[in-house]
This record gives structure tokens, C-alpha cells and sequence, in this order.
């Protein structure tokens, strides 16, 4: 159906048109379209988009692509990334780029082996760990080397082909495991510091302690750990069923009974008071608040524990397991309900006053000293451990309360709706939710009610809203467009090019362009951002109403900009059923729509011809356009006369395009 619409109404209507895509009318936040893809991942210094689950596109941080190239794969290794593809051939090949987004090495067929530049060619490398910001590790045939990120050397470890495991520690150590021995090095000086020989184990690192840990002895699968200290250089020559660094301490289990070792290796001889024959050590808990350690011991006949200082006095006797101090003077113990593992009880230490506390409850620490939150059958509460003077509630009664995963926060659950309260008991957002959830290390949640997505700030400011909202990290958000696609935003508004910013900011006084593609200059504007900005432009310099149908002929779009664009012939779809909104637009495209756009407005071109280097590469249905346009000094050439009509154009650049029509026109 033939529709007449003003066109200041339409104008508006263009203009307004992104809040269909997702956007809160009271969102905090200036949202910036990046682009429509199937996903997002933003990685170190590179940005990937993917077209489909294994076609991506990899862009520089400023959203530029770093080539034309369509990867099925990627790997980021310190400050390289790894483009994975297939050959025409179906062999597999790398391209490596560095940060500043350099071609290092156009790696060809790999087969498997990484080569990284003319330093490493003649090396085979089979494997690439990443240590720390400073280091990096290539496993390399039948030898290891450790090198920086600027792949300059800075150990090699002869014949070490059999090493499993490397690692730093504290930045002083390194830790090289093969099957059959540990070395342990300076890591300044590379001097070999000890050898751990004939193990047939791996390791790892707990405090200031490496424990390894047999894995076969014979080719029977045995479990038997030793324990290192690297203050010490002490290394236990005996095995153990099992090993718990516990501050100064180690409890090892051997034969089912348990010692004490300190860190020079030497069994401690804790002389218990009054301790029943029938109690075995099982465990040694540590009060960091107060620095004092507590021995646990049980009486199997009695299942009771007892609870010692390291003098060998008796603190109290409990029912329950006790497990940590949680504040400085609540010692959790564990109940024994075989129905719910999630119950706790509690120990209240304040000097020599001890209540013991078997009842059930739900209790647990926060990441603020002192501040823990207690649910019983009833209610749940934060609380604060003020030492000896008092226990306080520091939050209201909910029915449950449950840490955020980078417990920076509170869930509070109050009949059924959920809410954020901070760790010190102030509510920031008000338990009206069905779902919350914490984006790690943010000030964002990403929130539901009445079936739709929202994500706030701990403000309880919007920043997007609608039927399916995420965020990716580093100020990347989207939402759900259908069909497989997410549309993705920034709230980082960029600069322009110094040559952009005049011919931008006086098209901004006329509104053309629309204010979610007013930043990330430098990508590549695709067919629906052009249609949106020459609608716009055709509003703008009209002088009559603008008649077209409204009625979209296209399956996989649905858009004003669009529907009036292809009903006014000036941009056509790719099928007659299929626009492609994603694609890219090249040089040649844009020549043929501008030619359009001056036709529909009856301005009359110049017969003037420049004549172009690379003229052949211009296709049949676009030179007369090319011819056109480029005469007007539209869309020109390069420095070297070349038009490129197959390359794609920048947001900026179309901009400068859209600026020059209206200063032909006189409109600007």
C-alpha cells in the first residue's frame, strides 16, 4: 500500500528508529552500533567477530579489519593472535599479526608446527604456553626455550623433550617438570637451585610449597605426594597419602594417621592435654585474624571432636567437624546431614569464653574481614564479627541470601523477586527481579522482569533493555536481532580522523547521521548503515513529500531506511528477496547509489571523465556511475589514480561523502 508521509515525521521517524533495537528510553548511557554478528569476543588487543560459528573476522581495537580475510580459528599468544584457514586445497594455514596489527609471518601450510619469524624457522615448535605477561614458552623438538614476547631468547634448556609442566613462582622461581624429575631455577640467573629425581609425578604450588604427586608406580595407579618449601630448599624425601599446606604447617596422612611437618621438614610433636587415647590428628585449623593455629582431633568410638591449642589445651568439645575461621572469632564446623551437604554450624572463640553452636544453618564468609552472612530454618541475615564485644546484623530478614560470583556483591531473595545488596548491607538494586546476574569484576547486572532483559549499572540506571541483552567485556553489549544475529554497542565514543571532524560535525547539525553509528569511524559501513544515512539524505534535500511503500519485500530485513530507499530505486537488494543488511559496501556500490540519489532529485552531473588507473577492475553495471560521481568530486581516487572500486569504505569516509553532495547541493 502507497503511503504519503510528511517528511519531518519521517525524519523523526528514521532518526528514532534504534530504540526498536533495544535501547532503555532512561538507559545511563550513549549507545554506539558496532555491527550485527551471529558473536563478539573482544581479546586482548583484537576484537573477533563472528560470522558463523566458525567464520570470523578479526579487528584492531578501533574496529578496523587487520586484513580481508574470513578465519575459521584464532589463537591469542601473548601479544600475537594466530588467523586459522584452510587453503583452496583444505590445508591448514596461519597468518600471525602482532599488537600494532603487523603481518609477523604468513606461516603457510603448518601442519601442526607453529613457526614464528626468521629468528625460530629452522625450529619445529610443538606447543606455545603462555607463563606471564613478561614470558612465553615454546616446546621445541628435543629442547625447551624460554622467551619473551618480543621473541628474543632468554633460556634454553638442553634435551628437556620429556618436560610436561613449567611454571614461576613468586616471580623468583622457575619450574620445570618432566616424567621423571622437577628442576627448580633462579629465575634471574637461571641457576639450577635443586633437582627432584625419580618421581614420576606432576606438581603444583600451594603457598610457599610445591607438592608433588606420584601418579603410577609400576604402571599401577598409586597416589603419594612429597612436599617442597622454597624459603627453606627443604624437600621431604618421604610419601604421603596426602598433603595440606596449612600455613606454617603441614598435615601429611600416612597409613591412615596423620603428622605434623614445619617448613624445615621436621615432625612437630603438639603434646595434647588431657587427650583421650581413642583421638587421632585429623586436621590443624589456622586463625589468620589472630595468628593462632588449633588442632582437631577425633574420637572414632565417641564421633566427637576435640579442639586443642598448639600449648595443648583444650578449647571445646563439638559433634561437628570443624572447618575454618570465618571472622575472627566464628569457627565453622560442618553438620552431619546426609541429606544436605550445604549446612554448617558454628564455634564463637573470644578469649576463653567458647559457645559451641550444633544447629543447622547455612553460613559463609564475604571478601570484607569479619562480614559473613548466617540463614537458619527461617530467615537469612549479614552479619558483623566486631570481636569481642559483639555480633551484630548489619542487613534486613530475606529468605536467602547468596554471593554474586566475584563476590563483590549480595543476591537477596525476598519471596521469590531478587535484589543486590553490597557486601556492606546497603541495597542497590530492589529485589522486583526474576533472574539477576552478575557480569565479574563490573559495576553491571544483567537483570529480568516481566520477560525482559535488562542490564543496569549498581546504580539501577539502564544501559540496554529488551527481550535478550548480554555484555561481552570491554564496554561491548548486545542484543538479540533474530535470525542467529545479536547487535552489538559500545558506550566508547571514538574520534573521527582529523580530516572527518569538520564534515562530521556539520552533517550532526543537520542530523543525518543517525547518533548510534556517530562513533566507530573507522569500520566498514555495511548496506543497512548506508541506507539509513541516505535516507537521511534524501529527507534532507527533498523539497516535496516523500511517497514510497512501506512494505518491506525483503526476508531478512525490516527497515524504514530500507523500504524507502528500495522503493525510490535507489539501493536494490543483492536477490529480489534477500538485501544482505551485514555486507560490507564497496566503492562501486556506493558510485551507483549516489548516481541514483542525484537522479531522484533531478541534479543534472558533469560530463567531465577522469579517467582512472585501475579502470578495468570497475565493473559494466557501475562505470558510467563511477564516471559520474568521481567528475562531481564525490568519490575520487587515490594518490596514485587509482578508484579501487572493490574496496570498502569506512563510516567516516561515507560521511565525507553524504558532506560533499550537500555541498554541491548548496544545503550545507
Amino acid at each position: 500500500m502507497k503511503e504519503k508521509i510528511i517528511k519531518t515525521i519521517l525524519f523523526l521517524l528514521l532518526i528514532c528508529s534504534n530504540f526498536s533495537l533495544g535501547y532503555a528510553v532512561d538507559n545511563e548511557y550513549e549507545l554506539y552500533k558496532i555491527t550485527d554478528a551471529y558473536d563478539m569476543h573482544p581479546q586482548n588487543n583484537f576484537n573477533i567477530k563472528y560470522l558463523d560459528f566458525n567464520k570470523i573476522e578479526i579487528f584492531s581495537k578501533n574496529w578496523q579489519r587487520i586484513d580481508k580475510m574470513i578465519y575459521n580459528d584464532y589463537d591469542i599468544i601473548g601479544e600475537y593472535i594466530f588467523c586459522y584457514f584452510e587453503d583452496s586445497f583444505g590445508i591448514g594455514c596461519y597468518r600471525v599479526y602482532d599488537k600494532n596489527y603487523n603481518l609477523i609471518n604468513n606461516l603457510g601450510d603448518v601442519k601442526g608446527i607453529r613457526k614464528i619469524n626468521a629468528k625460530y624457522n629452522q625450529l619445529d615448535v610443538k606447543s606455545i604456553v603462555k607463563l606471564n605477561d613478561e614470558g612465553t614458552k615454546f616446546y621445541v623438538g628435543t629442547d625447551t626455550y624460554l622467551i619473551d614476547n618480543s621473541l628474543n631468547l632468554i633460556k634454553k634448556f638442553d634435551n628437556r623433550k620429556e618436560i610436561c609442566y613449567i611454571d614461576i613462582y613468586e616471580d623468583r622461581y622457575l619450574i620445570l617438570s618432566a616424567y621423571n624429575f622437577i628442576e627448580i631455577y633462579n629465575l634471574d640467573t637461571f641457576e639450577l637451585i635443586t633437582t627432584i629425581e625419580d618421581i614420576n609425578s606432576y606438581c603444583y604450588i600451594v603457598n610457599d610449597s610445591l607438592i608433588t604427586q606420584n601418579t603410577f608406580l609400576n604402571n599401577v595407579p598409586i597416589s603419594l605426594k612429597g612436599v617442597y618449601n622454597f624459603s627453606s630448599n627443604k624437600y621431604s624425601s618421604v610419601k604421603y597419602n596426602d598433603v595440606s599446606v596449612i600455613n606454617d604447617y603441614y598435615l601429611c596422612t600416612i597409613n591412615n594417621n596423620k603428622i605434623v611437618l614445619d617448613s624445615n621438614m621436621n615432625e612437630v610433636n603438639i603434646k595434647i592435654k588431657s587427650k583421650d587415647n581413642n583421638s587421632k590428628l585429623i586436621n590443624i585449623i589456622y586463625n589468620q585474624y589472630f595468628n593462632k593455629y588449633y588442632f582437631v582431633y577425633l574420637d572414632d568410638m565417641l564421633n566427637k571432636y576435640s579442639i586443642y591449642l598448639e600449648t595443648g589445651d583444650l578449647i571445646c568439645e563439638t559433634l561437628n567437624m570443624p572447618i575454618e575461621f570465618i571472622s575472627q572469632t566464628i569457627l565453622v564446623t560442618k553438620t552431619n546431614d546426609s541429606n544436605n551437604k550445604k549446612y554448617s554450624s558454628f564455634i564463637t572463640i573470644r578469649g576463653n569464653e567458647v559457645e559451641v553452636y550444633d544447629e543447622k544453618y547455612f553460613i559463609e564468609k564475604s571478601p570484607i574481614d569479619n562480614i559473613y552472612y548466617l540463614q537458619d530454618n527461617e530467615m537469612a541475615y549479614v552479619m558483623e564479627d566486631k570481636g569481642d564485644n559483639q555480633i551484630v546484623k548489619i542487613s534486613g530478614k530475606y529468605d536467602d541470601i547468596n554471593f554474586t560470583d566475584d563476590n563483590k556483591y549480595f543476591i537477596i531473595n525476598n519471596n521469590g523477586k531478587l535484589g543486590i545488596m553490597t557486601l556492606e548491607g546497603n541495597i542497590i538494586l530492589e529485589p522486583i527481579y526474576e533472574y539477576i546476574h552478575c557480569y565479574e569484576n563490573t559495576n553491571l547486572f544483567k537483570v529480568c522482569k516481566d520477560d525482559r532483559e535488562m542490564i543496569l549499572t549498581d546504580s539501577g540506571k539502564y544501559v540496554l533493555e529488551s527481550d535478550h541483552v548480554n555484555y561481552h567485556g570491554d564496554n561491548i553489549f548486545s542484543c538479540n536481532k533474530g535470525e542467529g544475529l545479536n547487535s552489538f554497542y559500545t558506550i566508547i565514543k571514538d574520534e573521527p580522523s582529523s580530516w572527518a571532524k569538520y564534515s562530521i560535525s556539520e552533517l550532526n547539525k543537520l542530523n543525518i547521521i543517525p547518533s548510534q553509528y556517530n562513533a566507530i569511524y573507522k569500520s566498514n559501513i555495511t548496506r543497512e548503515e548506508f541506507s539509513e544515512i541516505i535516507a537521511n539524505l534524501v529527507l534532507t534535500v527533498s523539497d516535496s513529500e516523500v511517497i514510497f511503500d512501506n512494505k518491506s519485500k525483503f526476508e531478512d530485513i525490516d527497515s524504514n531506511a530500507i523500504n524507502l530507499c528500495s522503493s525510490l530505486g535507489l539501493i536494490k537488494g543483492k536477490t529480489n528477496t534477500m538485501f544482505y543488511p551485514n555486507d560490507y559496501i564497496t566503492r562501486e556500490e556506493i558510485a551507483v547509489i549516489i548516481n541514483r540519489v542525484l537522479d531522484y532529485i533531478q541534479y543534472q552531473g558533469s560530463e567531465n571523465k577522469i579517467s582512472f588507473k585501475d579502470a578495468n577492475d570497475i565493473s559494466l553495471w557501475a562505470q558510467q556511475s563511477v564516471d559520474n560521481i568521481s567528475s562531481l568530486g564525490i568519490l575520487v581516487g587515490d594518490n596514485n589514480s587509482n578508484f579501487k572500486p572493490k574496496d570498502n569504505t569506512t563510516r567516516e569516509q561515507s560521511y565525507i561523502i553524504i558532506y560533499r553532495i550537500l555541498k554541491l547541493l548548496n544545503r550545507i
